[in-house]
């Protein structure tokens, strides 16, 4: 499964909340998506070991998280840059004489 940049959102949203009460609906509005893609978010956030289920609540990984966001997130993101550089220059090439 492949992470979104809104999956990462989703989880900083649910760090900054700690121990209060949040539903997909609330997070939804308050971060300006859809229940469908906070639910989607955090479902791949589980896949991805991100975050875990506690009595029954989804809660951060912090432990995952934290290493995801020193060293993984940039390699996404370069990753994510590389891949949009080959498709620029595939673009460029497809339109070539």
């Amino acid at each position: 499964m492949i992470l979104k940049p809104q999956d990462i959102l989703v989880l900083l949203k649910l760090v900054a909340l700690r121990e209060k009460y949040w539903s997909y609906n609330k997070l939804a509005i308050e971060l300006g998506m859809s229940p469908a893609e906070v639910h989607a978010a955090a479902r791949r956030a589980q896949a991805a070991h991100l975050a875990v289920r506690k009595g029954g609540r989804l809660v951060p990984n912090p432990g995952n998280l934290g290493e995801f966001l020193v060293h993984g997130l940039t390699r996404a993101s370069a990753a994510a840059a590389v891949d949009s550089d080959m498709d620029r220059r595939v673009a460029r090439f497809e339109r070539a004489p």
